[in-house]
């Protein structure tokens, strides 16, 4: 640095806290029980903290990939129906549906943006738990879709993320 200049101080009391502790902020992946994930109060520092950390973003991703389904599955139109009726047209769904389909949606993006904020604490046990939640989600997925349209050709590929 140049003279005159000199690095800004921390922004808010978690940050002087992080630094006066000697923490750092991980910029490549690690492997520990000490972790802070999405914001300030949920941080592990203990084992049973860090395996009730893990198991919790193990459901979430599990959620995220079951709801991902389930937005194609309930609020996609059945392409054959569509096919009987002819083309869909715009606002034929019930204000009820589309409102719960928004819903569906914001709660898929939320919980992947939680699942991505979790997984840039670089700590590899979270981004494993996270693969292996998402991974088992899709499984069950998976073996549902197949056992629902058994002759489908289709039924064990993924289905489509939406847009965020």
């Amino acid at each position: 640095m140049g003279p005159g200049m000199h690095m800004t101080p921390p922004h808010n009391s978690t940050e002087q806290k992080r630094m006066s502790e000697g923490m750092q902020m991980h910029m490549a992946l690690y492997w520990g029980k000490t972790v802070d994930l999405m914001f300030s109060g949920w941080s592990s520092k203990t084992v049973t903290q860090y395996v009730l950390s893990l198991a919790a973003l193990f459901v979430l991703a599990f959620f995220h990939q079951t709801l991902s389904y389930m937005r194609t599955l309930y609020f996609q139109p059945d392409e054959r129906r569509e096919n009987q009726k002819g083309a869909a047209r715009f606002g034929t769904k019930s204000m009820v549906t589309s409102i719960l389909e928004t819903v569906a949606f914001a709660c898929n993006a939320a919980t992947g943006y939680l699942l991505m904020l979790a997984v840039m604490s670089y700590n590899v046990g979270v981004f494993l738990v996270i693969l292996a939640g998402l991974s088992v989600g899709f499984f069950f997925v998976c073996v549902r879709k197949k056992a629902a349209a058994p002759n489908a050709a289709s039924a064990v590929t993924a289905p489509q993320p939406a847009p965020a």
